[in-house]
Parts: C-alpha cells; structure tokens; sequence
C-alpha cells in the first residue's frame, strides 16, 4: 500500500469524494433555448439541458467608492 495506508483509510478517502458539493457556478450563459443552454465553462462554451441548471439570482457589488452613510429618523422623542 502505498504511503502507509491501512484499509480503513482508504474507505475513509472514498467517503469523502460524496462530501464534494454537486453544485458548481455561477456561470455565464452564452446562448439558450427551449430545451437547453450554452455556458461558458473553465472557458468553453457547454451545452446544457435546462433539467440540469439552477437559477442564481446575482446582484451585483456596488460600484460607488467611499462610506456609505445611513441616517434614520426617530419619531419618538428622547427624554432625559
């Protein structure tokens, strides 16, 4: 075996192969259909059946530099 592993080990190292997450993206859609999608992915451009895509609702960052700062008004009086 190699680098000491045990048996044990190495049921351990296929286990955790289904802990990887199925989903990966977001990714940009170049073209679609009907029935299908085009994406670019790792930088070629795959074709997709909808069954498989889910939706991502991305907004995205704001584009302003600075501080943002927020005021609120109090209707309700301090009294000290």
């Amino acid at each position: 075996m190699a680098l000491g592993m045990r048996p044990k080990d190495s049921r351990r190292l296929n286990m955790s192969l289904y802990a990887m997450p199925v989903y990966d993206g977001p990714f940009l859609v170049l073209a679609r259909s009907k029935k299908a999608v085009t994406i670019l992915q790792r930088g070629r451009p795959v074709f997709i059946s909808l069954d498989r895509v889910k939706p991502t609702f991305y907004t995205p960052p704001s584009t302003s530099k600075g501080a943002t700062s927020v005021t609120f008004r109090s209707d309700v009086d301090i009294v000290r």
